[in-house]
């Protein structure tokens, strides 16, 4: 967690301690062919998706939405970013 927030210039590292607790679970979003670059931040707490940011915690784009979209509804979960 603490590479991804160095990596993607966000916060998630300061998520440690809700990861540990299992309050949420941070995950990362990667294409298959560059699985050492990370795109895209997830943060899912219960059933919900909370936050989703690329880089700098800018806004995410049309694909990783749609994509996100997709995996969410194939997890059941719902999306309240």
């Amino acid at each position: 967690i603490v590479l991804e927030g160095s990596s993607q210039n966000n916060c998630c590292s300061s998520y440690i301690d809700s990861v540990r607790d299992k309050k949420c679970v941070i995950l990362f979003l990667r294409r298959t062919k560059l699985k050492d670059v990370s795109e895209v931040t997830v943060e899912v707490r219960g059933d919900k998706i909370v936050q989703i940011k690329a880089f700098a915690n800018r806004n995410i784009n049309r694909e990783h939405e749609e994509f996100v979209k997709e995996w969410a509804k194939a997890k059941n979960l719902v999306c309240v970013y």
